[in-house]
């Protein structure tokens, strides 16, 4: 008899034995399975952040570039104003007036006022009435100055 309920007690302690294990490979697999969802979900939620953030970042970029493009082209355009000459703002303003108003209206000594009104003279005389000790022809009595004909 013993060994009649000893055989039963083993069949159930068996069975009890495989139900654990089966009950544990579902849990476990099933653990797997959600282990997998949310790995997966994070993947498309670090994909999807990765991809926002490049996407502002190429926003700001753009953005940045624009203003620096507005802000050069403003730089560019004060420096051509103030390099570009400017109408006068007085209509009735002639410039015999700025030439007349710019010369002083005291004369500029000269030390030696007489070699300068010579020069000047000398400058202004026409050829064929120049004083007698300079030579008004093209001959070079030395051959150190060369002609072009």
């Amino acid at each position: 008899m013993c060994s009649n309920k000893c055989s039963e007690i083993l069949t159930v302690l068996d069975i009890a034995y495989h139900a654990i294990l089966t009950v544990l490979d579902i849990v476990y697999h099933a653990i797997l399975t959600v282990l997998d969802i949310v790995y997966h979900a994070i993947l498309t939620v670090l994909d999807i952040v990765y991809h926002a953030t490049l996407t502002v970042l190429n926003i700001v970029y753009h953005a940045i570039l624009t203003v620096l493009d507005i802000e050069i082209n403003e730089c560019l355009l004060r420096l051509y104003d103030n390099l570009s000459p400017r109408p006068l703002e007085d209509s009735n303003f002639d410039v015999s007036d700025a030439i007349t108003e710019s010369f002083s209206s005291s004369p500029i000594p000269i030390e030696d006022s007489d070699s300068l009104m010579e020069e000047i003279d000398l400058f202004l005389t026409p050829d064929d009435s120049m004083p007698p000790g300079i030579e008004t022809d093209d001959y070079d009595s030395e051959g150190d100055i060369i002609f072009f004909e």
